[in-house]
């Protein structure tokens, strides 16, 4: 039976700005079909089943997220319970299969809850051989981001954030976010859930166009472990209906069937899958890096 997968998108973009030897390294990693292992926020991964396509000039691999601890059981269909057939030499393999296309700067990522994350994939390219920083940041629709600028009257801006220090931890941040990690920072704030409104007031003026703007492109781009909601209401203009915009909703996050081999996952069908994805999407892809690259 096939099994239900979903796969997100996502820019993966050195930070300043030269990313030329990033295929160079990529592909020689893929066509050596070499293993790495890594390290990346006190866990160990297994980067393996690497090849290079050289018609799509892409990357494909299975990154595991390797544990020797706290593992689950087996449970028999009669409802023993025992301690899973591994020795201690042996690993739990929790896998996550990949796609990155180094000339568009983004890679299509298969989603794991125990799996590794797209936070790995700077730990691994600078394991490979990139030894500049990288950020990784969800694709977010083009129509979206095309009604979020057209927006100029707003009513409400909700946002949820996670822990201000984990999300420094993985990136700069500037201007209004960082207004606002400052703010949690100072309330020693673990989570946060905040909605903001304008309410009624005689002048009819809506919230900052400008900061409304700058903060909800900049949670954007976050992870969904970073920001679990982030919505905007608003208009072209006051005198026209409000409508909500969802920007978490208008991430590329594809839905796919991917083969069972033995109870476990197709990783092979599951990265040939990921290289579809992408040939479907390339247009917008690129239609989108060129309104980045205009902003």
């Amino acid at each position: 039976m096939p099994i239900t997968i979903k796969a997100h998108a996502f820019w993966v973009t050195p930070v300043n700005g030269n990313g030329d030897d990033l295929k160079t390294i990529a592909q020689n990693f893929g066509q050596n079909g070499e293993d790495t292992e890594f390290s990346h926020r006190g866990h160990d991964f297994l980067c393996t089943e690497s090849a290079w396509h050289t018609r799509r000039s892409a990357l494909t691999a299975t990154v595991f997220r390797l544990r020797d601890s706290n593992l689950p059981a087996a449970v028999s269909e009669d409802g023993d319970v025992e301690e899973l057939p591994i020795d201690d030499s042996t690993n739990l393999g929790e896998p996550t299969c990949f796609a990155y296309f180094p000339d568009l700067q983004v890679a299509f990522i298969h989603y794991s809850h125990t799996g590794a994350r797209h936070t790995v994939l700077p730990a691994f390219l600078n394991e490979i051989g990139f030894a500049q920083a990288i950020k990784v940041e969800p694709v977010i629709r083009l129509d979206m981001l095309e009604r979020l600028e057209n927006t100029d009257f707003f009513t409400t801006l909700e946002f949820a954030l996670k822990s201000p220090q984990s999300i420094r931890e993985t990136r700069a941040a500037e201007g209004s976010v960082a207004d606002t990690l400052n703010i949690m920072d100072v309330l020693n704030a673990e989570n946060a859930h905040i909605r903001i409104t304008i309410g009624y007031n005689r002048s009819g003026g809506g919230l900052s166009t400008r900061t409304v703007k700058d903060l909800a492109l900049g949670l954007a781009h976050f992870g969904d472990r970073e920001v679990s909601t982030l919505k905007v209401r608003g208009s072209e203009n006051a005198d026209e209906q409000v409508q909500t915009l969802d920007l978490l909703r208008a991430r590329i996050v594809s839905e796919l069937e991917v083969s069972d081999r033995n109870r476990e996952m197709d990783r092979q069908d599951c990265q040939n899958k990921l290289l579809r994805i992408f040939e479907q999407n390339i247009q917008s892809l690129i239609e989108e890096q060129l309104a980045n690259n205009a902003r």
